[in-house]
């Protein structure tokens, strides 16, 4: 009998502990959703879908970051913005350059990193505002961000 009560609470502790760990992970991100692009403006900048994307959905995260994450052109994406870029490159790891692009006409950089999982994440700066956008696709980022980049910038 005491054997049992002894597996008993063996499993119940690595349950207990592997929940905690859990819990920690789910809790480094405060996602909070939004109706709308108007919820941004506590923020002081604004994360729209292009035009045309489908299956649209909008949150605030960590208090900081307005974040849009939607379907376009059969891809998904999550693009953000924040005043600090280190908040945007906290939800990837093991990020290395990949290419950079720079629109000539507005002199604006765009990095695009990947990481071990062959995701990609495009940034960039407009008015000392970070953007990002990523997707585990390479297909359309650079077509995309350079859009995205665009319509803030002019």
């Amino acid at each position: 009998m005491n054997f049992i009560k002894s597996v008993f609470l063996i499993l119940f502790m690595i349950l207990f502990i592997s929940c905690s760990n859990n819990k920690n992970d789910s809790e480094k991100f405060d996602i909070v959703p939004v109706d709308s692009t108007k919820s941004f403006a506590v923020l002081g900048y604004c994360v729209p879908a292009p035009e045309n994307s489908m299956n649209v959905k909008y949150a605030i995260v960590n208090k900081t970051i307005a974040e849009s994450n939607f379907d376009y052109n059969n891809i998904n994406y999550y693009y953000r913005a924040s005043k600090n870029l280190d908040e945007l490159l906290v939800f990837y790891n093991n990020l290395k350059e990949y290419k950079k692009n720079t629109d000539e006409e507005l002199n604006i950089e765009i990095i695009i990193q990947t990481n071990d999982k062959n995701e990609y994440i495009a940034y960039w700066n407009v008015d000392g505002i970070y953007y990002s956008l990523y997707s585990k696709e390479d297909k359309d980022i650079d077509d995309l961000s350079f859009i995205l980049m665009r319509n803030k910038a002019l």
